[in-house]
């Protein structure tokens, strides 16, 4: 999974908002490390509750990457804005 693929796929989940990304970024340091976190990890951080967690950690069941992948191309150069709370990586 690439970067903007993992991006994509946070930004598609109805539980997470910019807010909660970057606190899951600052604890995991990378959207690929925050989709392959167990929901133990994720209840860690700071404002995540059980729920939010297996939400997280069951990312796959609730989003077919694949198939938003395939409805545009352009999103492997950049994530589409899912109701406008796109974020993707910081700028360096």
């Amino acid at each position: 999974m690439t970067r903007t693929e993992a991006y994509l796929a946070l930004n598609l989940l109805p539980q997470v908002g910019p807010v909660r990304v970057r606190k899951l970024l600052r604890h995991f340091g990378s959207p690929e490390r925050i989709l392959s976190a167990k929901s133990s990890e994720i209840v860690q951080v700071e404002g995540f509750g059980s729920a939010q967690a297996e939400a997280i950690a069951g990312w796959e069941s609730q989003i077919d990457l694949a198939g938003e992948l395939k409805k545009d191309p352009r999103t492997r150069a950049q994530p589409p804005h899912a109701g406008g709370r796109a974020l993707s990586a910081p700028s360096a």
